[in-house]
């Protein structure tokens, strides 16, 4: 049977028999595929550190299409002390429900594979809010994917919302003053919030080792990201611990 070796980052993961796991991954390679790994729950399995949650591995796969088993590999980054702090570790249980949530079945989205690896990276081993990292990586999947708020221009008449702008989910991002009141859940952005909005959507991973949220924003900016979630995607993910 035919070996191929993928980069891999273990979204989730279910036991099956007393030594066995079925594998969620999100390979670079193939996008989201599922996986068999017979025996890793063994003390002395090779398998075992392989299947653990969010590690970044090349792993040897046999098989096919839609029907995959883990036969060996390598740890490139286990993200180890994601498991020591709790709050690092739900903001990485977080990233994955919403890379599961919006990948499709064999499809691959090398740049979200990318993004994913390295904020799980920034979580791990650097001094960052989970909360900022967090509202980072869903922001950059919603772009990915063509769900970014509009974020430059009244999402009605298209004309210039920087002053006293508002916000609207139906509408799909900002909105001037004058339309917002035609629009029923049109709710006023403060401008440093819009701000914050503007720069997360528009910086590169490693600008966050720079970044720190203003005094009163993470609330508000958590409050938004969820709901613009909810919006795309129908499902309730929540990014507090």
């Amino acid at each position: 049977m035919a070996q191929e070796k993928v980069n891999s980052l273990v979204l989730r993961y279910a036991d099956y028999s007393e030594s066995s796991r079925m594998l969620t991954l999100f390979t670079l390679e193939h996008g989201k595929i599922s996986a068999s790994a017979k025996g890793c729950r063994r003390p002395k399995s090779a398998l075992r550190s392989l299947t653990e949650l969010y590690t970044l591995s090349e792993l040897l796969l046999s098989g096919r299409t839609g029907r995959y088993t883990l036969t060996g590999g390598s740890l490139i980054d286990p993200f180890y002390d994601l498991r020591l702090d709790y709050e690092r570790l739900n903001a990485a249980s977080v990233m994955a429900q919403i890379a599961n949530t919006v990948l499709p079945e064999e499809d691959p989205r090398p740049e979200l594979f990318g993004l994913t690896a390295r904020c799980l990276g920034l979580l791990a081993h650097e001094k960052l809010s989970p909360s900022q990292v967090l509202t980072y990586y869903s922001l950059q999947v919603l772009h990915l994917e063509g769900f970014s708020p509009n974020l430059v221009h009244c999402s009605v008449c298209g004309g210039t919302a920087d002053e006293s702008p508002f916000f609207s989910l139906r509408e799909g991002g900002l909105l001037c003053g004058e339309c917002s009141h035609t629009v029923p859940d049109a709710e006023k952005i403060s401008p440093g919030l819009l701000k914050t909005l503007r720069y997360l959507a528009s910086a590169k991973p490693d600008d966050l080792t720079v970044f720190h949220f203003s005094p009163g924003i993470e609330n508000d900016i958590l409050d938004m990201t969820e709901n613009w979630l909810y919006a795309q995607l129908d499902r309730r993910i929540s990014l507090r611990a």
